[in-house]
Protein backbone atom coordinates (compact mmCIF):
# COMPACT_ATOMS: atom_id res chain seq x y z
CA UNK A 1 0.00 0.00 0.00
CA UNK A 2 1.50 3.37 -0.79
CA UNK A 3 0.83 6.23 1.34
CA UNK A 4 1.06 9.61 -0.02
CA UNK A 5 3.79 11.93 2.10
CA UNK A 6 2.25 15.43 2.32
CA UNK A 7 5.23 17.98 2.41
CA UNK A 8 3.80 20.88 3.42
CA UNK A 9 3.61 21.21 7.00
CA UNK A 10 6.24 22.61 9.65
CA UNK A 11 9.46 21.71 7.41
CA UNK A 12 11.62 22.26 10.86
CA UNK A 13 9.63 19.84 12.62
CA UNK A 14 9.52 17.29 10.19
CA UNK A 15 13.86 17.43 9.45
CA UNK A 16 13.57 16.85 13.62
CA UNK A 17 11.54 14.35 12.92
CA UNK A 18 13.51 12.43 10.52
CA UNK A 19 16.67 13.28 12.39
CA UNK A 20 15.38 11.89 15.66
CA UNK A 21 14.41 8.36 13.50
CA UNK A 22 17.32 7.95 11.60
CA UNK A 23 19.69 8.32 14.86
CA UNK A 24 17.31 5.65 16.44
CA UNK A 25 17.68 3.38 13.59
CA UNK A 26 21.33 3.30 14.04
CA UNK A 27 20.97 2.88 17.61
CA UNK A 28 20.37 -0.30 19.53
CA UNK A 29 17.16 0.82 21.17
CA UNK A 30 13.25 1.31 20.80
CA UNK A 31 13.53 2.45 17.62
CA UNK A 32 16.13 0.15 16.36
CA UNK A 33 13.58 -2.64 17.24
CA UNK A 34 10.50 -0.90 15.87
CA UNK A 35 12.20 -0.60 12.98
CA UNK A 36 13.84 -4.20 12.38
CA UNK A 37 10.20 -5.53 13.43
CA UNK A 38 9.06 -3.37 10.38
CA UNK A 39 11.04 -4.97 7.97
CA UNK A 40 10.68 -8.32 9.28
CA UNK A 41 6.94 -7.64 8.32
CA UNK A 42 7.67 -6.91 4.80
CA UNK A 43 7.65 -3.10 4.68
CA UNK A 44 10.35 -1.45 2.60
CA UNK A 45 13.04 0.80 4.43
CA UNK A 46 11.05 3.81 3.20
CA UNK A 47 7.66 2.83 4.77
CA UNK A 48 9.44 1.57 7.96
CA UNK A 49 11.04 4.62 8.71
CA UNK A 50 7.82 6.59 7.59
CA UNK A 51 6.19 4.71 9.93
CA UNK A 52 9.24 5.27 12.87
CA UNK A 53 8.43 8.98 12.22
CA UNK A 54 4.78 8.83 13.19
CA UNK A 55 5.43 7.12 16.15
CA UNK A 56 7.90 9.49 17.22
CA UNK A 57 5.41 12.37 16.64
CA UNK A 58 2.14 10.89 18.37
CA UNK A 59 4.62 10.01 21.40
CA UNK A 60 6.20 14.07 21.50
CA UNK A 61 2.66 14.84 20.86
CA UNK A 62 1.34 12.88 23.63
CA UNK A 63 4.25 14.45 26.02
CA UNK A 64 3.04 17.89 24.90
CA UNK A 65 -0.27 17.04 25.81
CA UNK A 66 0.37 16.07 29.27
CA UNK A 67 2.89 18.77 29.59
CA UNK A 68 0.03 20.95 28.98
CA UNK A 69 -2.38 19.24 31.20
CA UNK A 70 0.15 19.80 34.45
CA UNK A 71 0.17 23.40 33.04
CA UNK A 72 -3.58 23.92 33.29
CA UNK A 73 -3.99 22.26 36.82
CA UNK A 74 -3.81 24.60 39.79
CA UNK A 75 -0.96 25.43 41.86
CA UNK A 76 -1.44 24.63 45.14
CA UNK A 77 -1.19 26.98 47.69
CA UNK A 78 1.80 27.24 50.16
CA UNK A 79 0.91 25.91 53.62
CA UNK A 80 0.17 28.63 56.44
CA UNK A 81 2.58 30.05 58.16
CA UNK A 82 2.62 30.52 62.31
CA UNK A 83 2.86 34.10 61.42
CA UNK A 84 -0.23 33.95 58.99
CA UNK A 85 -1.74 31.77 61.90
CA UNK A 86 -2.01 33.70 64.71
CA UNK A 87 -3.01 36.88 62.69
Amino acid sequence: MHVRFNRGGNRTVNHALHLIAVTQVRGDGEGAAYFARQLTAGKTKTEALRLLRRRISDRVHRDLLADQADLDQPLNPLPPTPMSLAA
